[in-house]
């Protein structure tokens, strides 16, 4: 599975939390996540982890009220579990606020490959 294109370049994804729309700008070892509706945006570093998976941390978040630095404990790791076309099934772990591990699941559609 050829995962390599989805490390830089424009996409989009509904939320599963609150089904808004996420534009995301990935450079490959950093990315923007933004709430479509202009509540959030948030940055976070990339590791790549493998080809086709990758950890994410919150390094700062946008609201309409405030700037937050963070430094998030713990990543979210992301699997690429399936290609289709100009999109992919992204598969997340992570540990929530309650300390409980949560698996979900979206699809992601590229807007736009930047071409190396």
């Amino acid at each position: 599975m050829e995962c390599s294109k989805y490390k830089t370049g424009r996409f989009v994804y509904v939320s599963t939390e609150n089904n808004h729309k996420i534009l995301v700008i990935r450079d490959g070892s950093t990315q923007l996540e933004e709430d479509v509706t202009g509540d959030v945006t948030v940055k976070e570093k990339i590791s790549w982890t493998s080809p086709c998976s990758f950890d994410t941390k919150e390094i700062r978040k946008v609201t309409d009220s405030s700037v937050i630095e963070l430094n998030a404990p713990v990543p979210i790791h992301i699997t690429i579990a399936k290609v289709a076309g100009n999109s992919y099934n992204s598969e997340m772990e992570y540990i929530d606020s309650k300390n409980k591990k949560v698996n979900s699941s979206v699809v992601v559609k590229a807007l736009k490959f930047d071409d190396k």
